[in-house]
């Protein structure tokens, strides 16, 4: 069930190697962007240790969905304002919905946000 999650953004992302690949300007560097990928990893690992400790640390799975959510916000946009807002309301979304039967959703949201971004990539490739 989790690979389907992971599909559409391992088809976009290989889609955006083959054409740098195929360009025969010089290679354009496409990185991930390290904060948000730090703010996704850390709400991940502690979301997921709360999920194995049975739930019992309650703030402990709500600062986890923070920061996924955050992290998630931090992804989709590149304009500081709208990842301010974005990671304020998803923030806050993210806190309230944590609970252990949730982490099916949180594992599509870091999914689609991940497919998102790299179709932004590839779509700025074709563009450009």
């Amino acid at each position: 069930m989790y690979k389907r999650q992971v599909l559409p953004a391992a088809l976009l992302a290989a889609t955006v190697a083959v054409l740098i690949r195929r360009r025969l300007s010089p290679p354009i560097l496409v990185e991930f962007p390290l904060i948000a990928t730090l703010i996704l990893s850390a709400g991940s690992v502690l979301f997921a240790l709360t999920v194995q400790l049975g739930g019992d640390a309650v703030w402990a799975s709500r600062a986890g969905g923070a920061l996924i959510g955050v992290g998630v916000a931090l992804l989709l946009f590149r304009i500081r304002v709208l990842q301010g807002i974005s990671a304020v309301v998803l923030g806050v979304f993210g806190f309230f919905i944590a609970d252990p039967r949730a982490i099916g959703v949180f594992g599509v949201g870091i999914g689609l946000a991940v497919a998102v971004w790299w179709g932004q990539r590839l779509l700025a490739l074709v563009r450009g």
